[in-house]
């Protein structure tokens, strides 16, 4: 965004053309931790964590995973 203001005559379009995919894992064998990162991942999302981390870093068009 800082580079719009820098030139005049350039337009942020309306929309996306990408997305910022995020993933986490575990081997396949391990049940416990593929629980366990499950069970983080959507305590992340649920607390507001990931939400206020988007804010912090002043991510735009970013919103939070729904619920797995």
């Amino acid at each position: 965004m800082k580079d719009v203001t820098k030139a005049p005559g350039l337009k942020i379009l309306d929309g996306k053309f990408t997305a910022v995919q995020q993933a986490i894992g575990t081997a396949k064998a391990n049940l416990a931790g593929a629980a366990f990162l499950a069970d983080f991942v959507e305590k992340a999302k649920k607390s507001g964590l990931v939400a206020e981390l988007i804010e912090r870093h002043k991510v735009k068009g970013l919103s939070v995973a729904p619920p797995a």
